[in-house]
Formats: C-alpha cells, structure tokens, sequence
C-alpha cells in the first residue's frame, strides 16, 4: 500500500486485513528502536526479543481494518497490545510506563530496513544468553530457506 503522505511510514499485518501508517515528529531524526526481552514480550511474540520504535500515538492513523486490542493486567507497567485477529501480527502497543506514545512493532512496517540504530535494549537480565553467539556465528547461514534435510540436522 502506498503511504497517504510521503513522510509516512507504513505497516500492515502479515495478511493485509490492517494497514495502518505514523508520521515522524516534522524534522526530526527517525526515531531509534529499542529491543525489548522482556517475557512477557517474547511470549506476545514467540520471538527472543521484539524490535520497536516510540512514536507519538496521535500520529498512527489506522488506514484499513480494525485491529483487536489486549490489555495484561497482571504485571506493572499495564500495557494494550493492538493486533491482528485475522492473522495475529502484533501492530503496536500502547504501554502506561511511556504515556501518550505508540511502541510500534519495526516488523510490522514496510520500510524496515530504514531503522538501523538500536539506542537502547530493555530487559536484558531476561536476554536469552545464546542469542550473541548465534548472531555472530557464519555456519548455517542461508539467504533463504534452506532444504529441509539442512533444518533437521
């Protein structure tokens, strides 16, 4: 989908039911991601860590579909995650320790590789400790997928 406006970074969900798109605050830097490993984050997302960006909630604009929200309550700070119910792509959050801006999901956005700078990562005394190692390791590295006799090694 192309952006209403040409400042606008826009994302969609992994089936296309939800588009959606944020403008950047006007001449400012893009903003910088922060990882999260956070449990309850890596449960959210079956993932090690999530790849996220603070923006000023009133800039998402939701531009097709309606996504379902969920609030945890359990845990401090309370946070409401917006979603896909269709295919359950996580789109963005709304937490109450960063009041009055979107964490959106880097993952869910069409210009990903645009966010390179990671200021910051949160949680990390929940990092999974094999994480650094399989980043860095050169074996087993594909551009794709790989045949299956590879992924049951």
């Amino acid at each position: 989908m192309a952006s209403s406006d040409k400042g606008a970074f826009a994302g969609r969900c992994v089936c296309g039911s939800i588009k959606y798109e944020f403008k950047p605050l006007e001449g400012a830097d893009l903003p910088q991601q922060s990882l999260c490993h956070c449990n309850y984050c890596k449960r959210m997302t079956g993932a090690c860590f999530t790849r996220n960006i603070h923006v000023p909630l009133p800039s998402i604009t939701i531009i097709s579909g309606e996504p379902k929200k969920f609030t945890q309550l359990k845990d401090a700070p309370r946070a409401t995650f917006y979603f896909c119910a269709e295919c359950g792509t996580q789109l963005y959050a709304v937490h109450d320790a960063s009041p009055g801006y979107g964490v959106v999901r880097v993952g869910s956005l069409d210009r990903q590789a645009e966010f390179t700078n990671v200021g910051m990562q949160l949680n990390c005394e929940n990092e999974s400790a094999w994480l650094r190692d399989a980043l860095q390791q050169e074996e087993g590295r594909f551009p794709g997928f790989p045949p299956m006799s590879s992924m049951l090694k």
